[in-house]
């Protein structure tokens, strides 16, 4: 998250809003509750996590009541959650998303063609990393920290320039389409 950003700037403030006022007892000094540590720490979180999806809790607990033996207890609690599952439909099985924040996993750098890709057990809170290819001895296991579809140009916003070859190909496609004789497209460089 980049405080730069008028929008990053704003959620930044506001979430340490509530987070201050939900911290009753300081156990940390107060420099840490600044705006610019906050949104750097924040902003840090947000580069190295790792999004998983998190199997409904609500799924596991109507498939409990459904495994509970015949009888007035079960009968009870089917009489408190049946409106509620007739409500939900097919919605109570959704996952959750999620992000993890582990500690290996945050170290392996980011390119856009990766050699790698992460998964998340939530069961025991670890990463597993999976090649997507051959990986040559000595070459660097990646793993892409956003969207791979996302363009050069969108990868802007993350708040780093992308050295992959995957971008630098892209980048050099854009500066023959924006040099004379081009089809036009974006400049890059300075303007003029």
């Amino acid at each position: 998250m980049g405080l730069s950003t008028g929008a990053g700037r704003e959620l930044a403030s506001d979430s340490l809003q509530l987070l201050s006022a939900g911290l009753a007892d300081l156990c940390f000094g107060p420099e840490v509750l600044r705006l610019e540590v906050y949104g750097s720490i924040v902003g840090l979180f947000e580069l190295n996590n790792l999004g998983v999806a998190v199997a409904s809790p609500v799924e596991d607990y109507f498939l409990a009541v459904d495994e509970m033996e015949e009888g007035p207890d079960k009968e009870a609690v089917a009489k408190l959650t049946q409106p509620l599952l007739d409500a939900l439909d097919a919605e109570y099985a959704a996952s959750a998303e999620a992000t993890a924040f582990l500690a290996l996993q945050s170290c392996i750098n980011h390119s856009c063609d990766p050699a790698c890709t992460a998964a998340c057990d939530t069961g025991d809170r670890t990463a597993t990393v999976l090649a997507q290819r051959d990986i040559k001895a000595g070459e660097e296991i990646t793993l892409s920290y956003m969207d791979v579809s996302l363009s050069y140009r969108e990868l802007r916003d993350y708040g780093f320039v992308c050295r992959c070859e995957r971008c630098k190909a892209e980048a050099t496609a854009l500066r023959k389409k924006a040099a004379p004789g081009g089809k036009g497209g974006m400049r890059v460089g300075k303007r003029r």
